[in-house]
């Protein structure tokens, strides 16, 4: 009988093969739930800008995860621009003017926050307000014919579902989508995902306050506007779109901040 020899592997790459399986399979829910508990601590204020995060084996204690999917989160903080690691001295959290604040994490796990979550949907605002008009001109002066098609597909499925709170939205979503796709702008291409994701919650706000219908006759005339290829009409409608918006919402806060009445009992 022959007798077939087979190379030994070397025992560190048989435990770093095994840690990426693991990882890869098994733990990477443990990954990223280690992932979105760090992000969460650093950006509801419990380790604020300059702080050191507890060490590896503390946080592997805290959350009953394993150090492997700890140091993976890590990286990814890094990535994101949350921390910053120093020999001997540990994770710092970076300044919040470097955090990565179009990452979509990021922008998920700050929405989540009830304390900041305005001011950052006050922000979307007036980046909706430098920004959609002029993807709008572009898409008039750029979009292909079929790309204008998708844009009356995405409103025709807003129309169709106006009054169907998830499918309202997710058209209303592909509708923008689809002007920054008519645009033809690679780095305004690239902001697409965070954006959708900050416009998703701007939506549900519109859709609850039954601004939601109202609103698609200002897509309409940026449709059309876009249809005829007036890049100068494109821009001032949707810049009523987004002003309206604006208000909406201006009007939303308003109505959280008012006090209570107290009423008063008769006697």
């Amino acid at each position: 009988m022959r007798v077939t020899h087979q190379k030994t592997v070397p025992a560190k790459v048989r435990v770093e093969a095994r840690r990426k399986a693991e990882l890869t399979h098994g733990s990477c829910s443990l990954v990223d739930q280690a992932l979105v508990a760090i992000g969460r601590w650093i950006v509801d204020g419990r380790y604020t800008p300059g702080q050191t995060l507890p060490t590896e084996h503390e946080i592997c204690r805290e959350l009953g995860i394993g150090r492997n999917a700890i140091r993976e989160a890590i990286k990814m903080l890094v990535s994101k621009g949350l921390v910053r690691t120093v020999r001997r001295l540990g994770m710092i959290v970076k300044p919040r003017a470097e955090w990565n604040m179009l990452d979509p994490a990021l922008l998920s796990w700050t929405l989540a926050n009830p304390e900041i979550r305005e001011t950052l949907l006050e922000d979307l605002a007036s980046l909706r307000q430098i920004i959609e008009p002029e993807v709008a001109a572009l898409a008039a002066e750029r979009a292909s014919t079929v790309d204008i098609l998708r844009i009356y597909e995405a409103f025709e499925d807003m129309e169709a579902h106006g009054n169907d709170f998830e499918l309202a939205v997710e058209a209303d979503i592909v509708f923008h989508k689809r002007l920054f796709d008519g645009a033809h702008h690679q780095l305004l291409s690239s902001i697409v995902p965070a954006f959708a994701l900050l416009l998703r919650s701007d939506l549900e706000i519109a859709f609850h306050t039954g601004n939601f219908i109202a609103g698609l006759e200002h897509h309409r005339r940026v449709m059309e506007a876009i249809h005829r290829r007036d890049s100068e009409e494109a821009r001032a409608q949707m810049r009523l779109l987004v002003q309206k918006n604006v208000k909406d919402l201006g009007g939303v806060s308003a109505r959280r901040h008012r006090p209570r009445r107290v009423a008063r009992r008769r006697k």
